[in-house]
């Protein structure tokens, strides 16, 4: 289940409330481009989607990122850095690589 592993996540990746956030927007802005383009929906599963969007926001806001190996760690009977690598590289082509967050945007 999506809130188990949501929980999870947080938990042992000791994520931050802003990190939560950029993820959230990351997701929001995913969503929105897919039906913009009136693209199918995503194949990656709910959980590897959130899992994704963490690592674009920690690696994007924070100078000690999770990094794939640790994530992988964390999560380790669900996916291999493989897996994780590719769907990291199809979200940020999603979002056209648009990382930048206003601050009108983040208060939202």
């Amino acid at each position: 289940p999506l809130k188990s592993f949501v929980h999870r996540l947080v938990c042992r990746g000791k994520l931050t409330t802003n990190i939560l956030v950029a993820s959230l927007l990351y997701l929001h802005r995913h969503t929105r481009r897919r039906e913009a383009h009136a693209a199918p929906r995503s194949r990656l599963s709910k959980e590897l989607l959130f899992l994704v969007s963490v690592i674009t926001a920690t690696k994007y806001l924070e100078d000690h990122p999770l990094t794939t190996f640790k994530v992988v760690n964390i999560m380790r009977e669900r996916w291999d850095s493989a897996d994780v690598n590719q769907a990291e590289r199809e979200f940020l082509e999603d979002l056209q690589y648009g990382l930048w967050i206003d601050s009108d945007e983040f208060r939202e």
